[in-house]
């Protein structure tokens, strides 16, 4: 296949393109700040983003709502959603107290998934430590 005088090469290896050549956590919050959580969800699930401990709760609130959104429409799509949310509360944020809500959501919409349950109840033992060392 020839190519167009004045085109760039083809390279098999281009990065990823964000609009406009933006930073993908600016228009990541952009997105949620509107109420666009799809569009934030595949902005980062394209850039391939790697969230901080910051960066995990927009995009966990990002996946959480639009779970919600989802969960009568696509109940699959819901719970991986949920799940991927509860795990990013867990897992990346270190905020076991707000992974529980996503994770129940994702347990009722797949009670048969082995994986939200374990989460679920990591994160239950989790935020129960955390309640029972601020006591003593």
């Amino acid at each position: 296949m020839r190519r167009k005088a004045g085109s760039p090469p083809f390279t098999a290896r281009s990065p990823p393109r964000t609009g406009g050549g933006r930073d993908p956590w600016a228009v990541i919050r952009d997105e949620v700040a509107a109420g666009r959580w799809e569009v934030a969800i595949r902005e980062a699930e394209t850039n391939r983003v790697m969230p901080d401990r910051m960066q995990a709760v927009l995009l966990a609130n990002a996946y959480l709502s639009n779970a919600r959104a989802q969960r009568t429409a696509n109940a699959r799509l819901a719970g991986a959603q949920a799940m991927r949310a509860g795990q990013l509360f867990l897992e990346v944020a270190d905020r076991p107290e707000d992974a529980i809500e996503p994770l129940q959501l994702a347990v009722a919409l797949a009670p048969t998934d082995m994986r939200a349950q374990t989460l679920l109840a990591s994160a239950k033992t989790k935020a129960a430590d955390v309640h029972y060392r601020a006591g003593l």
